[in-house]
Order: C-alpha cells, then structure tokens, then sequence
C-alpha cells in the first residue's frame, strides 16, 4: 500500500441535514477546514456558516454544470464521468485545490452537499495525492 500523506475527511449528507454542525464539530476535533475567508459566508439561514470552501463549492457546480446537472438534480451521473476527458481539467483543478490548500495538513475535512454524488471524483483524486479518505455520513 503506498505511504499516506495525509488523511482527508468528507462530511458527506444532503442539504440542511446537519452537514454544517459535524463538520464544525471535525473542526473543533483538529480536522483543518480552511481558513475563515476561504469558506462560503453564513446566510441567514445559517447564522454560524456552512463550513463549505468557496473554491470546492465553485468547482463542484462547475462539473455538474458540465454535466448538465445542477445540485438539485436527481438524475444519477453518467457511467464512468469522473474518468472522461471533459472532467480531466475539473481533476486537474481538485487537484491544485487540494496541494494548495490543504496538502500540508495532517489531518483535514470538507464539505458541500455535492461532494455525496462527486464522490468518485474526490476518491480518485485522494488515491492519486495518497491521502487516505474517511467520511463521515450524516
């Protein structure tokens, strides 16, 4: 098995489910989330934040864009998306995100709601980076 270098923890769960307390709560445990101005700001909906990175957040509408889905589609994603040639540079993007944001950090986490139906995206991108995956299924 190769060397992790980090662990990665994905809050997955829909929206207004409790995604955005658990991963305060990772937080408050050590999972670094970003940095307060890299994060969505709260709404008045959610007095206390979202948790949810703007940079995941905007990369994550884009795809399903591309996929002509929104995040309020419930259509399933065609076979085998996260491995076609229009999704490569969104990769090649998560990537970046990932070694610019949160590479150096032990221990991490994320969270948007979109992350529930991307996930095979995210799985192979964390494989390639060698950073172990967890989620949390809220």
């Amino acid at each position: 098995m190769p060397e992790v270098k980090t662990i990665a923890v994905g809050i997955l769960g829909m929206h207004r489910g409790g995604t955005s307390m658990i991963t305060q709560i990772v937080n408050l445990l050590g999972a670094y989330i970003g940095e307060a101005e890299e994060l969505l700001l709260p709404k008045s909906d959610n007095l206390m934040g979202n948790c949810e990175h703007y940079a995941i957040n905007s990369l994550h509408d884009r795809i399903l864009k591309t996929l002509g889905r929104t995040w309020d589609t419930s259509f399933p994603l065609p076979p085998n998306w996260h491995q076609s040639n229009d999704i490569a540079p969104f990769r090649d993007e998560l990537i970046e995100i990932i070694e610019l944001q949160f590479a150096k950090q032990p221990l991490w986490a994320w969270k948007d709601p979109r992350t529930s139906i991307l996930l095979p995206l995210w799985k192979d991108v964390l494989e390639k980076l060698k950073t172990e995956l967890r989620c949390l299924l809220v």
